[in-house]
């Protein structure tokens, strides 16, 4: 351990290190030493404690083990998560863990990749500049399919965000597939997120069709958004379109969200897991933060939730 390790941190070595073995004799003073040098540290050898004990943690990792299952046959040595209750060599696992779950991802992802013509990893974005001259900002983690001819202008949003400048043809309306939400525009200046079964549209420039499975349909003016979740359109906003698409300017921007939510999306931006914990999930926050640092937006976040964070080797960030 160094003198920069936060008192977290080095709790979770003295921790993990007590796990495999008692303590040899020098080591154990050092410890003790340690507990006395800091109040500050005594806590946070509580909380990692406290953390190790609680029923959601261990909850978790069945949850980890379980995908991990699907993707390979052969666990991790020493990953043995539920023989007598949480793993006694969880630090090597859970880095292991991250890495197996990245894969199980990519393999996962296969189908995905075999449609799209444009992809982005975690954290990257990409301009893109379509045949009819539209102009595209591609999202993190993001898809899209695309099929532009003399007769039709169309495009499929398979994952992810984008930004789309479409060029103005009036004869090939540009039409835009998310989920079961159609999206219609001759030219304009929109966004389109898509998030499992929710579909978020929001129109800086022109005016969108957004309409759903059964025919039922909004017209979006500038500065408006709208969601379509569960195929079923959402209240109609006529302003904060800005907002719906911060990621674009490299912020995100949400207000009276659920922190489980935020965090969610946070984890778009990064290659680690982020696990939630307890209670803290149900709280509602508001914020404008730059995506460059995602790990020290969740630290923020989980001070003004009362909660804690505690960084796993791998990248993997636990909120308790």
């Amino acid at each position: 351990m160094t003198e920069h390790d936060t008192c977290e941190e080095q709790a979770l070595v003295w921790f993990t290190r007590s796990l495999d073995a008692p303590l040899p004799a020098d080591q154990q003073q050092a410890f003790l030493d340690w507990l006395d040098a800091s109040p500050a540290n005594a806590e946070a050898y509580a909380r990692v404690e406290n953390l190790w004990q609680a029923d959601s943690f261990e909850s978790a990792l069945r949850d980890l083990e379980t995908d991990l299952d699907k993707s390979t046959t052969q666990p991790p040595a020493g990953a043995s998560v539920l023989a007598n209750g949480p793993t006694r060599r969880w630090i090597p696992w859970a880095t292991a863990a991250a890495l197996l779950l990245a894969l199980g991802t990519w393999f996962g992802d296969l189908p995905l990749r075999l449609q799209a013509d444009y992809l982005t990893a975690t954290g990257e974005q990409q301009r893109i500049t379509l045949a009819d001259g539209s102009k595209i900002l591609l999202g993190s983690d993001s898809a899209i399919s695309t099929h532009i001819d003399d007769g039709q202008r169309s495009l499929h949003l398979l994952r992810g965000d984008l930004y789309l400048e479409a060029a103005h043809d009036p004869l090939r309306p540009l039409r835009i597939k998310a989920d079961q939400a159609l999206v219609e525009v001759v030219g304009t200046r929109f966004s389109v997120s898509l998030r499992e079964d929710d579909v978020a549209v929001a129109v800086d420039e022109g005016k969108v069709r957004l309409s759903n499975s059964f025919g039922a349909y909004s017209l979006l003016g500038a500065g408006a958004w709208q969601h379509l979740r569960a195929d079923r359109l959402g209240e109609l906003h006529l302003q904060g379109s800005a907002e719906q698409h911060g990621w674009t300017e490299g912020r995100l921007i949400f207000q009276d969200r659920p922190l489980a939510e935020v965090l969610k999306e946070l984890g778009r931006q990064r290659h680690a897991p982020i696990l939630l914990f307890g209670d803290a999930g149900n709280l509602r926050v508001s914020g404008n933060y730059k995506l460059d640092d995602p790990e020290a937006v969740v630290a923020a976040l989980a001070r003004l939730g009362g909660a804690q964070m505690t960084r796993l080797p791998g990248g993997i960030l636990i909120v308790h």
